[in-house]
């Protein structure tokens, strides 16, 4: 995907599965990804405009693109390569290493949010910081954090954070303390989290 460009690579796909890096796609599986890129296009245009009706300054402009990165890839890969369920996403191969960091990658979006709205953490420290998210942490990490709301609250409440990622961590937090007799997450710190669904208000 290049932008609001979305195609597959059918000859790249084909030279990896003879070279037997990569399994070739079944018709569903590349079905998923196009969908699932899709769902990008349409949510960073909704994201786009949340965020032009904020007053955010540099550090809160860097904690809602993380926020919005943990969304966007969260819920694609929940909704569309999960079918709304966490245990299937255990078993794609595409997230199954980093399921095994569940814990750790809530610690550092955590950890990531308070330094970047604290300390102003940008740049290379900001890269390095955030290099555990890459390949398909983002997406479980965001997944770990939506499926709880769904379960607790149901689609709508899912998609009020998609609207508006700030709400995610309250959000979060509401929906672990209606599930504390199951297995939910570990809630966020709640001054945090009360200070990121209020970034930018007027």
């Amino acid at each position: 995907m290049e932008g609001d460009e979305i195609y597959f690579d059918v000859l790249a796909t084909s030279y990896r599965a003879v070279k037997g890096t990569l399994d070739y796609p079944t018709p569903v599986q590349v079905s998923e990804y196009f969908a699932h890129e899709t769902h990008h296009v349409s949510l960073s245009q909704i994201l786009n405009r949340t965020r032009s009706r904020l007053r955010l300054n540099n550090r809160e402009q860097r904690a809602f693109s993380f926020l919005t990165a943990l969304v966007m890839e969260g819920s694609a890969s929940y909704f569309i390569n999960g079918h709304r369920s966490l245990e299937a996403m255990r078993h794609d191969p595409q997230f199954m290493e980093n399921f095994e960091k569940e814990n750790e990658l809530q610690r550092l979006s955590q950890q990531v949010l308070r330094s970047v709205l604290e300390t102003g953490l940008d740049g290379e420290p900001y890269e390095k910081a955030t290099t555990p998210f890459l390949g398909s942490g983002w997406h479980v990490a965001g997944a770990l954090m939506l499926a709880p709301i769904d379960e607790a609250e149901g689609l709508g409440a899912v998609m009020k954070v998609l609207r508006d990622p700030r709400k995610l961590l309250v959000t979060f937090n509401r929906a672990t303390a209606k599930l504390k007799s199951t297995s939910a997450r570990t809630s966020f710190d709640k001054s945090l989290a009360k200070r990121i669904s209020c970034m930018g208000a007027n």
